[in-house]
C-alpha cells in the first residue's frame, strides 16, 4: 500500500472527478477545485490509484511592512477522512512547502477551519489584520481573519502590520 505523491499544474481529466469526491467529502457539496493564474501547483497523495489527499499552492505578491514580498497561499487541503491521522498533512506541506521555497515565496498563508492541526507544519495563528477581496461580498476587507494562520520560509520577520493581500484568500 504505497502512497504516491504527485505536483500537478493541471489536473489530468482521469483523475479530476475523484478529487472532486475528495473535495465534496471534506468540504460539503458544491466544493469545486478553485483555479487562477496565481496557481502554483495542486498535490495530490494517491494510494491504490485513489486520491486521499489534496492541497494547492498559489504564489501572489503582496505588500508586507511597506515591502513588496513574493507570497503563498496554501488552500484546499483536504485528507480523505479513512485516511486521517496517518502524517498526509505533513507530507502534503512538506511538498507544498517545498515548491513555493523553489519559487523564493517568503511567506506562506492558511486559512484553517481547525488551525491546531497545521501548528506541526510549521503554521502560527495570524493576527495581524489582513487587506483582502472578499468573493463573498465582492468588497475589499480588512481585518483579522478567524483561522487565519502564516508560516515563515526565511528567516525575515513575521508581519506588524496590516497585510496588503492583493486578492482574495483560497
Amino acid at each position: 500500500m504505497m502512497d504516491s505523491t504527485r505536483c500537478y499544474t493541471t489536473l489530468p481529466p482521469d483523475i479530476s472527478d475523484s478529487v472532486h469526491a475528495l473535495l465534496s467529502d471534506c468540504f460539503g457539496q458544491g466544493e469545486h477545485l478553485r483555479h487562477s493564474d496565481e496557481l502554483l501547483c495542486r498535490v495530490l497523495i494517491c494510494r491504490n490509484e485513489s486520491v486521499i489527499a489534496h492541497g494547492s499552492a498559489y504564489i501572489r505578491q503582496m505588500e508586507i511592512d511597506g515591502k513588496d514580498l513574493k507570497c503563498g497561499i496554501v488552500g484546499g487541503i483536504a485528507v480523505s477522512p479513512k485516511h486521517r491521522g496517518q502524517g498526509l498533512t505533513k507530507q502534503l506541506f512538506a511538498t507544498l512547502h517545498n515548491q513555493l521555497e523553489k519559487q523564493q515565496v517568503v511567506f506562506s498563508f492558511l486559512f484553517a477551519y481547525k488551525p491546531e492541526v497545521y501548528f506541526s507544519s510549521g503554521y502560527q495563528i495570524l493576527d495581524t489584520p489582513i487587506h483582502f477581496f472578499d468573493n463573498t461580498t465582492r468588497e475589499w476587507q480588512t481585518y483579522v481573519y478567524r483561522g487565519g494562520m502564516i508560516a515563515n520560509l526565511t528567516s525575515l520577520p513575521l508581519p506588524k502590520s496590516t497585510i496588503r493581500f492583493n486578492g482574495c484568500v483560497y
